[in-house]
């Protein structure tokens, strides 16, 4: 997979999420995209830091599962490194947080 800057990597993504996108926010180096799961209808987050020696460049990104808690058998919500889009994806798309252990 081509690697994106990552406006072009956040355009990608905002536009795969289309209606389910709740809400995205840039934060000094941090992007911080609220949607709701389209497989599981939790709210999930996404959190993309830019790379610090280039800022156009795409340097961690943080899955965050379930980040308002609606599932209570876990009191903390689910964080996972993700190494690209694709990756990304393939845990969005998890149904079950057992499918993921």
């Amino acid at each position: 997979m081509t690697k994106l800057s990552i406006n072009n990597f956040i355009k990608v993504l905002k536009d795969d999420l289309d209606e389910n996108l709740v809400q995205h926010a840039r934060i000094s180096e941090d992007t911080i995209i609220d949607f709701f799961n389209p497989v599981t209808g939790t709210l999930d987050q996404i959190k993309i830091t830019s790379n610090p020696c280039d800022s156009d460049e795409v340097g961690t990104i943080m899955y965050v599962i379930d980040a308002e808690g609606r599932d209570r058998s876990n009191p903390e919500p689910f964080m996972t490194l993700v190494s690209d889009l694709e990756d990304l994806y393939e845990w969005i798309l998890i149904e079950d947080m057992e499918d993921a252990v």
